[in-house]
């Protein structure tokens, strides 16, 4: 399945999603649950790999697509049983996706949810392909693998990830969804009776290329019981920094401007943004200097928006806004207001004032 099906990105981008990003040890650890298997007796299920059980266990390294297409083809041979894929898809919880999991349910309504899922599944599913329509009637998404794999594997990926969909949209509505469609590229197998009673909803078979499953519009406006505005903001702009790290096509000062966002530029020094992005600090403060810009004058142009933010919307005294800022003591604030605006920080605050009474 070429690169260019992926939704969310231009293809350069998801192109270099897809061969740079890695798979977390999480997905494996459900799958070695499912099978029984713990410790040491989890060495079979790696084989043919170089991934360890203290890997799985502890999270020590992230797997490539390669490790986990192995992974999985060596417990389908651990087992017979159909639908291994559904076991495992129904184990997954939102909180499992990481960061693309918080963004998804703290998301405002179940369509918000599935829309964070498409556009940045890359940076946790780099083996799918998923895309998000919507008709007169129904939000559809379809999925499908990208590799040329073997059909047992995309089975079981394919499988998992429908087997995981109608568990996030459930969860959401707080309900079994009856009312939906469920479209599987799937060939004819045994497997198929144990499909049509997992899921809640219809099962067809379909020769089009991807799989489809439809919901109406009606459920996929409903609001997320767990929506959090603020939250979500924040757990978006990570999922964004962390699909532009992985990709390679963000600007160095767009990706510190991006954990700024997340944090705090006055508690983020230069040593821990540049452990956040994978670089040495001499590293990157070069790559900003490249860009026309450095650490330091970033970091001054955050604080000083921040402290106009502040002055001119909250009723904070100046000493709380400059300990909120990250000052010691106040009168360093105040030095560095006066350079950045030519006047005290209350003078600022109360031409601010008079300003907003004059405005009609």
């Amino acid at each position: 399945m070429p690169f260019s099906e992926y939704s969310a990105w231009n293809d350069e981008v998801g192109a270099g999603i897809l061969n740079k990003a890695r798979i977390a040890t999480t997905y494996t650890r459900i799958l070695a649950r499912t099978l029984g298997l713990k410790g040491n007796a989890v060495q079979p299920l790696l084989q043919g790999t170089d991934v360890t059980p203290t890997d799985i266990e502890f999270e020590k390294r992230e797997l490539t697509r390669a490790e986990q297409y192995q992974i999985i083809e060596n417990a389908l041979k651990l087992t017979d049983q159909p639908g291994l894929g559904l076991l495992v898809g129904e184990q997954v919880e939102m909180s499992t996706h990481g960061i693309l999991g918080l963004a998804a349910m703290t998301s405002a309504t179940l369509n918000e949810a599935l829309s964070i899922i498409t556009k940045y599944h890359p940076v946790r599913a780099p083996f799918l392909s998923i895309q998000q329509e919507q008709s007169d009637r129904d939000l559809i998404i379809r999925f499908g693998t990208v590799d040329d794999i073997s059909e047992p594997v995309s089975r079981f990926l394919i499988e998992a990830f429908a087997s995981m969909l109608q568990t996030i949209v459930e969860r959401i509505v707080e309900d079994e969804v009856t009312n939906a469609s469920l479209l599987l590229t799937l060939t004819p197998s045994q497997a198929w009776e144990t499909y049509r009673q997992h899921f809640h909803c219809a099962v067809t078979r379909t020769d089009a290329a991807l799989c489809e499953y439809a919901i109406p519009l009606a459920l996929a406006n409903m609001p997320c019981p767990t929506r959090n505005e603020a939250l979500h903001e924040r757990a978006e702009v990570g999922c964004r920094t962390l699909a532009d790290q992985i990709a390679g096509q963000a600007t160095w000062r767009g990706k510190v401007e991006a954990l700024f966002r997340v944090g705090h530029a006055a508690f983020l020094s230069l040593e821990d943004c540049a452990q956040l992005l994978h670089v040495s600090s001499r590293t990157l403060n070069r790559r900003l200097l490249a860009e026309g810009t450095s650490y330091h004058a970033m970091v001054d142009s955050s604080m000083k928006s921040l402290a106009v933010h502040l002055l001119g919307e909250t009723t904070l005294t100046v000493d709380a806004i400059a300990y909120d800022l990250g000052y010691e003591h106040p009168s360093n604030f105040r030095r560095a207001f006066r350079r950045w605006f030519g006047m005290s920080p209350a003078t600022y605050r109360k031409q601010h004032l008079n300003t907003q009474r004059q405005l009609p």
